[in-house]
């Protein structure tokens, strides 16, 4: 299996794990969006009153469904841009809605950046004619590694 196929799979796990550890009681509630998102900063400085329950829980589920099309989504062509767009907007949307001090956004926009890096894999088609074809794949090392004149 080659290293952009493990990474591909690599976040599907991490967003399959997310959505399904999210199916539970006190997720769905809005309890924990509500602990998260509207005591933070931001929600506070924009709307200064607190969304009704109903509205929590219909966040929460929508969080769910977005991560689990997410793990799925990337992985077909006629999905992968909308997933793109979709996966753009909720790693900035987390940033915006959860931060809470400058910790917190750090620690949001590190781990949606790195998450995001793993797009890449899913896009190789397309970016490859922009950095002119692939480079350093594994048979090239490989081939040169086993070639007379490498030295060790």
């Amino acid at each position: 299996m080659s290293v952009p196929q493990l990474l591909k799979i690599q976040l599907t796990i991490v967003y399959a794990f997310a959505a399904l550890t999210k199916i539970n009681e006190t997720y769905l509630s809005g309890s924990e969006l509500y602990s998260s998102m509207v005591q933070a900063a931001a929600w506070q400085a924009v709307f200064r009153d607190d969304p009704s329950p109903e509205f929590l829980m219909i966040v929460s589920a929508a969080s769910i469904m977005v991560e689990a099309f997410l793990a799925v989504g990337l992985w077909f062509t006629r999905t992968r841009s909308i997933a793109l767009v979709v996966g753009l907007c909720f790693h900035a949307g987390l940033v915006i809605a959860v931060t809470g001090g400058f910790d917190l956004f750090a620690d949001l926009s590190i781990y949606g950046g790195l998450i995001l890096a793993l797009y890449l894999p899913f896009f190789q088609d397309e970016l490859d004619p922009l950095v002119g074809g692939r480079t350093g794949s594994t048979t090239s090392v490989r081939d040169a590694a086993s070639s007379p004149t490498s030295s060790v």
